[in-house]
């Protein structure tokens, strides 16, 4: 089974300039998206029974999926990079 995306590092080159590496902690977010599922879980269980069944997993299914996401921005002057683990 895939874990969901824990950590995102974003890499910034500029030309004659140092490179500057961020970390990201994307597991701190988990906790607040379980919160906010709770609180809006009842009202969309209330608007859409059927649909809202089958949100949790697939937004499950899709943090999972993001895993491993690579992202390069180029252009003459500067280089970004972002990974998601």
């Amino acid at each position: 089974m895939r874990t969901p995306i824990a950590v995102a590092r974003i890499k910034i080159h500029e030309s004659g300039q140092k490179k500057i590496s961020l970390w990201l902690p994307i597991f701190i977010l988990w906790p607040l998206a379980l919160l906010l599922l709770i609180v809006v879980a009842p009202i969309c269980l209330l608007i859409a029974p059927r649909r809202t069944s089958a949100l949790v997993p697939e937004l499950y299914r899709l943090a999972c999926a993001l895993s491993g996401t690579e992202i390069a921005i180029e252009n003459s002057k500067s280089n970004i990079q972002i990974y998601v683990h």
